[in-house]
């Protein structure tokens, strides 16, 4: 069951994969194409947390925290809520301005 908002288009999934080959170092072309799929749910379902994406991408929650770390790290993602179960991920600042060229 995928939750993605099908109003993601094409091109900005381009976009997407342009910032991940950009951002994130040291990755396969595997776990890159992973990336990708993660991050265009998060651009496309915003503030929500691991087990939603879990359901959203069919990865499991282990593979997906792996996944987040590397986001986060190349600062193309970040955690906003005051706690685990009341927050969720979003685009940062430099992502949105990624996706808007």
């Amino acid at each position: 069951m995928r939750i993605s908002n099908t109003s993601l288009t094409v091109s900005k999934e381009g976009v997407i994969e342009g910032a991940v080959e950009g951002e994130v170092e040291g990755a396969t072309k595997g776990v890159k194409q992973k990336l990708v799929l993660l991050l265009t749910e998060i651009a496309a379902n915003e503030g929500r947390r691991v087990p939603d994406y879990k359901i959203a991408t069919g990865f499991s929650e282990s593979a997906i925290e792996r996944y987040i770390r590397q986001l986060k790290k190349a600062d193309l993602i970040a955690f906003k809520g005051e706690a685990s179960q009341t927050g969720g991920y979003f685009l940062t600042k430099k992502m949105k301005i990624i996706l808007s060229q």
